[in-house]
């Protein structure tokens, strides 16, 4: 309000503060674009290369020369419920049709 008044009685060289807050926006943007998604979103994404590939970049930009190739933990949880998942399938897959009849002890 106050920079309204100002250039509107006082002042009316606003161009250069009109161009300033556009190479902030600029700057703003370009930084967008390039900034990579956080490692904490694509793990809960289940998105793990990409995880690995933002946790190298963010390790380099603070100085880490190796890169992240590790397991997560959750990667780790996540091959071996997939595993007793398909173990379960195929234990269903073994029952025969009296099964249904037969009662729990």
């Amino acid at each position: 309000m106050l920079a309204t008044l100002y250039f509107y009685f006082i002042s009316k060289y606003w161009v250069w503060f009109q161009l300033f807050g556009w190479g902030l926006n600029l700057i703003t943007i370009i930084g967008v674009i390039f900034m990579p998604e956080s490692p904490k979103f694509l793990l809960t994404m289940k998105k793990y290369d990409e995880c690995r590939r933002a946790m190298t970049i963010i390790g380099r930009f603070n100085g880490n020369k190796n890169d992240f190739d590790g397991k997560f933990d959750r990667e780790i949880e996540d091959a071996d419920s997939s595993n007793r998942v398909n173990n379960s399938e195929m234990i269903e897959q073994t029952t025969t049709a009296a099964d249904p009849m037969k009662t729990p002890l």
